[in-house]
């Protein structure tokens, strides 16, 4: 296979980043343009939050992580009135968006690649190194996109992790909360469109799908595996009337795109290459058990909650009322 790039330092780029994989295969080119949506999805949010401008700083609301708690002397973002650097950095990333959404159109790979890479690091940097603040729901792109962006075997691991991501979020629902479904049942308005006695059936299938169901999807193509990526879609759908738009933006179309119409079942990669891929397994697996391991109730302690997928926990939600009795009695 000749490309013109070969002998350049995009051809050393093209060859590092394992590009040739992306130049194969149709989901793999689909999940790039997927990463402009969670790319999107994300800055749509932050471009007029506060949480890592240097008025956070000064006015000491933010937080940092445990191991960087100098994070915000880092800060240099600001907002109107202030000034106008962080919407200036969104738009320009924006643009970049753009840019890498015609470059694929134009197949031109490499370049795509390159230009949406700034804005994966970003993203890294504020929510692993800037902030302690950001959920876990952010961890989804962020590990989809170091998969997709640095790794060898690529459809390989996006497919076993986002797998993976469902048997973890699994373990997490391993409570009374969840199994009793006392969480949706303690909530003022219950869980949506059903009723409070199918709340525990409801629960403990999301529990069984999650960690049983969700690896037909590694099956190969059959009525197992559709009716496996059927069910999810619908569940990422309506999970989005509980946890509203950001999940199911970045769940659904890595769904559809990698167990879908494209789908490609891969051979399980034993060589040298594959060693960081089955590490980011192994690591998302032991970070996941760090908030369990810790001594307490971790659902109301909520101790460890960002070292892995942490979701749906004790019911923290207070509806309060005032009542207020006049002279007249009323």
């Amino acid at each position: 296979f000749d490309h013109p790039w070969e002998k350049t330092a995009l051809g050393w780029y093209r060859k590092i980043f394992s590009i040739q994989e992306i130049e194969e295969s149709k989901p793999l080119q689909w999940f790039m343009g997927a990463m402009i949506l969670f790319f999107y999805a994300t800055f749509y949010k932050w471009i007029e939050t506060d949480i890592v401008t240097r008025h956070a700083y000064e006015t000491n609301n933010y937080t940092c992580w445990p191991y960087f708690q100098s994070c915000g002397e880092w800060y240099f973002l600001n907002l109107p009135p202030l000034g106008y650097s962080q919407p200036l950095l969104y738009m320009g990333f924006l643009g970049l968006m753009l840019l890498s959404a015609y470059l694929m159109w134009k197949k031109e790979w490499v370049l795509a690649h390159l230009i949406l890479l700034p804005l994966w690091a970003w993203k890294f940097i504020v929510v692993f190194v800037l902030s302690g603040t950001y959920g876990t729901l952010d961890y989804y792109d962020i590990l989809l996109g170091f998969v997709f962006f640095f790794l060898p075997h690529k459809l390989f691991f996006l497919q076993l992790t986002f797998v993976v991501f469902y048997f973890v979020a699994s373990t997490i629902k391993i409570h009374p909360s969840w199994i009793a479904g006392t969480y949706f049942s303690s909530l003022e308005g219950g869980i949506p469109l059903f009723k409070e006695n199918w709340t525990p059936i409801a629960t403990n299938i999301v529990i069984f799908s999650q960690m049983v169901v969700s690896w037909l999807l590694l099956l190969k193509k059959s009525l197992a595996q559709r009716l496996a990526v059927g069910w999810f879609a619908l569940f990422h759908l309506y999970s989005g009337v509980i946890i509203y738009f950001r999940f199911p933006s970045v769940a659904l179309p890595t769904l559809l795109i990698l167990f879908g119409p494209l789908y490609e079942k891969k051979n399980i990669p034993i060589d040298r290459k594959s060693f960081f891929g089955w590490t980011l397994v192994l690591l998302i697996f032991l970070f996941q058990f760090v908030g369990i391991l810790i001594p307490g109730d971790q659902k109301l302690t909520l101790e460890g909650n960002n070292m892995g997928l942490f979701m749906f926990e004790a019911n923290h939600q207070c509806v309060s009322t005032v009542e207020i009795v006049y002279k007249n009695k009323s």
